[in-house]
């Protein structure tokens, strides 16, 4: 049984000498084990983690995919740099004003989001933004106060891969702010930490992600389900589907990888191939750029916040 405060200890006390003097038990061990075993069911009804197999149809088993010690090459990656964008005096915080998370602005989010993708550069972005059915406040957001939040916005509905999630998996609160439908934390190093369900339960999450909530004036807030794997990049993302995904990374830079270019390569290239059409690649400090993707964040001129936005070309008849 876990360790307990004097209080704590003292209603289990309690509850123990109940089960002996209803029946339920012979005795504090037996009462003990039972106690233990109610916790354990309670605990899992709060549980926000779900099988993969359930959040992604049509994965396949890790047992299929192989993958050879040469690609798997790079050494743990340090959590607190990785996590660098959500710390209060990071990249979030600072870019991140929460305007385009909030109901009442998800028209001004929708008419930006498409303008922005009918442009080719930078400078037919400049034309456009001079058109006057666009908000000037949506457009100061975007290019500052909430260059973040409008990132994170294109993730709404969507299952969220976050490859390298760390220790912490602390991409999880903004993804749950952004209205996702899932998240998949994936860690080679500190994945099975959450398979097995420590620490991430809906009371400890929720209230995590409230708090920034309340801070921004986000409403309806929620956390999303979530699973995880202990894969390496490049096996999990082989074990997905065509256009079944988003992708978020954060902090995983070629020397985290040990320069090797040929497994950066190959995820890039997997990246591209499980990318769903209405979804994006959330980049942040990392190595990875898919070369058939676009990266939005060139057009908006802030490529060197290091945040970076790809997506799908649009075809034409999705024009």
């Amino acid at each position: 049984m876990e360790r307990f405060s004097f209080d704590q200890a003292k209603d289990v006390s309690l509850e123990m000498e109940k089960k002996i003097k209803e029946g339920e038990a012979k005795n504090y061990s037996e009462a003990e084990k039972i106690i233990d075993m109610e916790n354990s069911i309670e605990q899992e009804k709060k549980s926000l983690l779900i099988s993969l197999e359930e959040l992604i149809p049509g994965i396949k088993p890790e047992s299929e995919i192989k993958v050879g010690i040469n690609d798997r090459s790079g050494r743990e990656l340090n959590d607190e740099y990785a996590n660098e964008l959500f710390s209060e005096d990071g990249l979030v915080d600072s870019y991140f004003d929460g305007y385009f998370l909030r109901k009442e602005n998800s028209q001004q989010l929708d008419i930006i989001s498409k303008a922005l993708e009918s442009c080719k550069d930078k400078e037919q972005w400049q034309e456009i933004q001079k058109k006057k059915d666009l908000n000037r406040d949506a457009i100061f957001a975007v290019r500052g106060e909430d260059t973040a939040g409008f990132v994170f916005s294109q993730f709404k509905d969507q299952i969220v891969v976050d490859l390298g999630c760390g220790y912490h998996a602390r991409g999880y609160d903004f993804i749950s702010l952004a209205g996702a439908k899932g998240y998949v934390g994936v860690d080679m190093y500190h994945g099975n930490n959450f398979v097995e369900g420590n620490g991430f339960y809906s009371d400890e999450r929720n209230k995590s992600i409230q708090k920034i909530a309340e801070r921004k004036h986000i409403v309806d807030a929620s956390a999303a389900s979530a699973s995880f794997s202990a894969d390496d990049m490049l096996t999990f993302l082989k074990r997905l589907p065509d256009n079944s995904v988003s992708i978020f990374i954060s902090g995983i830079d070629a020397n985290v990888l040990d320069g090797n270019f040929r497994y950066i390569d190959e995820i890039n290239r997997e990246i591209q191939r499980v990318l769903n059409d209405k979804g994006a690649f959330v980049s942040y400090q990392s190595c990875f750029h898919p070369k058939e993707l676009n990266n939005e964040m060139t057009k908006l001129d802030l490529s060197f916040l290091g945040l970076d936005l790809y997506k799908k070309p649009k075809q034409k008849n999705d024009q």
